[in-house]
Order: structure tokens, then C-alpha cells, then sequence
């Protein structure tokens, strides 16, 4: 439903000249300050500012952008189809000897030709199984309750800072953050072999009641929210693949690297990852092997997106265990710098 834009990201978004129209749609955010469950300040920080966004309204604004007749919705991906004649094939395979992609075949028996295919088809991603077969995600034990509303008035009392409360005995947790327009984003992140519930409205009801005696403003929202539009996010990631390009075939974002939210870097390494492929295609113009030019891609962001993995695991472990509460991961700031580095503006065609 939302999320927040960090300093990657938002270059990212600059270099598609998109700076302006994200920040016209989102609300900085500066300082995040954590209570526990009583009203006790446990922590307060400032930070580099950050852009709480909502999905929808980035993804409508990217619609927008690419403009009418590039997105064609209601088909589903099935498999790539390789070459059948082995001297095609042996003159095109890539350095691992493996066949190149000619074509995207779907389900409603449509078929789409090109000489690159990329898979930003999310966690449960059918390209990654053409890629790199039978790597799937694991599910962690992490699950949040996550709600998004109207509510102009603790928007503004909200400001720029990102609220959370946490439980110093459990593994439960409150966080909101404004997202633009008036609206909050808030969610009840949870220990599952505690709390498992079923995805309907009795499950997020009996997850929301967990915390109805905690203080404001979360009485507020949960007599303002309609448990019938939220859901259970079941989080999730995964070791690192390794390869995430086979051939003329790319993965990128939740299709290479799926990150638990406490990374704060799904969206954020998914926006990179277009960019920077963008660049390395951009290579490819200039005469370079594809396949050589998207491995190299691919090596470099596995690096950065493996720190983000340990980072993410570390921080829910601490979310999890009662015993490392206090202890605030650092965020891998040189692998911060590098992302920032590979998104330095190129001379594009």
C-alpha cells in the first residue's frame, strides 16, 4: 500500500526526471521515534530526508510517464520459448552455453518476440524459473497487518516523522507513516508462530485487537479503519541467486532479490536495479556482448542486494528475539554509497 523512498531511490527516480512530480506526491519524512507499547520514548533519530509514498500513486505516475500502448494488461506470463535449430543455438549461446530467449509466449496463446526479456515479475516470479530453476523464496516468520486510510488530521500531526511502538516482551510492533495527500499508511508487524491468522476480516480484527489498549494515536486508527481493505502480509525472501541473468533474459527487483520490509530497500534496490540495467543496455548500443553485459550488470548488484538481505535478516532477528532488543543494526552505509555511485548521470542515448 506504501512505502518509503530512500536517498537510492529517489536518485533513481531523478535520473528519470521524475524528482519533482514524486515529491509533489509523497510527504518527507526525517525522524523516526519509537515508544514502547506504554508511551516510554525508547529512541529518536534524524536521518537523511526520506519520501513516504503510496504505491498506488507511483505507479500511476510511472503509467503515466511510459505514456499509452506500452503496457498491455490481462495476460499472464508462461515461459520463454529458446531456438530449436542447434546451429541457431550454437551460435548464439551465451558464456555459459545456454540458449538464447527469441520469444515470451502467454497464456491467451499470444507471443511476444525481442532480443532481451527482463523479469521484474515480483517474489513469486515465473522468469526467475527460466533463469535459474528451482530457487524459490522462503517465508519468514514475520507477518504484518497493514492498513492504509484517509486521515488528514494525524497526517499533519505526524509532520515529517515516522512513528513506531513496540512491546519490550513480544515480538509485536506498530508502525505508521504519512504517504501524501492527507493519507497514513500503518501496519501491526507481528511474530506468526505467536499470531498466525488467516487472511480475513475475523484474522486482521483478532491481530488489530492485540494492541487496542496501546497508546496514541492507535485507539484512532483503529476506529477509523476498515479491516475489510487491509490484509496479512506474509513476508518473505531469499538466499541470493547465483545468477540472475541467463543468456538475453534479466531478473530485477522481488524476481532477483526479495527483501523482508526491515531492509526498507524492496522498492528502493528494485528502482536501482531498472536504472542501472537501463545503462548497461545502453552498453549494449555500444557494441559490447549482451550476454557478458548483463552478467557484469548482475554481479555488482547481487553484491549491494546481498548486504540489504543480511541487513533485513539482522533487524528482524532483533525484532524477534527479546534478548537483542536495543541493539539497532547499522545500515551498511558503504554498500548505500555504491548504489549512489552506479546512479551517478551517464551520457545516455
Amino acid at each position: 500500500m506504501g512505502f518509503l523512498l530512500m536517498e537510492n531511490g529517489l536518485t533513481a527516480l531523478a535520473r528519470l526526471g521524475l524528482a519533482d512530480a514524486v515529491h509533489a506526491l509523497g510527504t518527507v519524512a526525517d525522524e523516526a521515534v519509537v515508544f514502547d507499547r506504554f508511551g516510554r520514548e525508547l529512541l529518536r533519530r534524524s536521518f537523511q530526508p526520506h519520501l513516504g509514498m503510496e504505491r498506488a500513486a507511483l505507479v500511476d505516475l510511472l503509467e503515466r510517464t511510459v505514456g499509452p500502448r506500452i503496457i498491455n494488461y490481462g495476460q499472464t506470463f508462461e515461459r520463454l520459448r529458446y531456438e530449436e535449430s542447434a546451429q541457431l543455438r550454437s551460435d548464439r549461446e551465451d558464456d555459459r552455453g545456454q540458449a538464447r530467449a527469441d520469444a515470451a509466449l502467454f497464456d491467451d496463446g499470444s507471443t511476444f518476440e525481442a532480443d532481451l526479456f527482463i523479469g521484474a515479475d515480483g517474489r513469486r516470479s515465473r522468469v526467475r524459473e527460466c533463469v535459474c530453476p528451482g530457487h524459490s523464496t522462503g517465508n519468514a516468520v514475520v507477518a504484518e497487518l497493514i492498513s492504509s486510510l484517509d486521515a488528514p488530521e494525524l497526517a499533519a500531526e505526524l509532520g515529517t516523522t515516522l512513528l513506531r511502538f513496540r512491546d519490550p516482551d513480544c515480538a509485536l510492533g506498530v508502525s505508521m507513516m504519512p504517504t501524501g495527500r492527507g493519507r497514513v499508511v500503518w501496519y501491526i508487524t507481528h511474530d506468526r508462530e505467536a499470531w498466525d491468522v488467516t487472511d480475513d476480516l475475523a484474522g486482521r480484527r483478532y491481530i488489530a485487537a492485540l494492541v487496542a489498549d496501546w497508546p496514541h494515536p492507535i485507539p484512532t486508527l483503529l476506529e477509523s479503519t476498515d479491516f475489510a481493505t487491509s490484509y496479512i502480509w506474509r513476508t518473505a525472501d531469499m538466499d541470493p541467486l547465483p545468477y540472475s541473468t541467463r543468456g538475453n533474459v534479466a531478473l530485477v527487483g522481488d524476481a532477483a532479490h526479495p527483501l523482508l520490509p526491515f531492509s526498507t530497500q524492496g522498492v528502493n534496490s528494485a528502482l536501482v536495479d531498472a536504472v542501472t540495467l537501463a545503462d548497461a543496455l545502453d552498453d549494449l548500443a555500444d557494441g559490447r556482448d549482451s550476454a557478458r553485459a548483463l552478467s557484469a550488470w548482475s554481479t555488482r548488484r547481487r553484491h549491494v542486494t546481498s548486504a540489504y538481505l543480511e541487513y533485513g535478516r539482522e533487524r528482524a532477528r532483533v525484532f524477534l528475539d527479546p534478548e537483542l532488543r536495543g541493539h539497532d543494526p547499522p545500515f551498511p552505509e558503504s554498500v548505500g554509497r555504491r548504489d549512489l555511485q552506479d546512479l551517478a548521470p551517464r551520457a545516455c542515448r
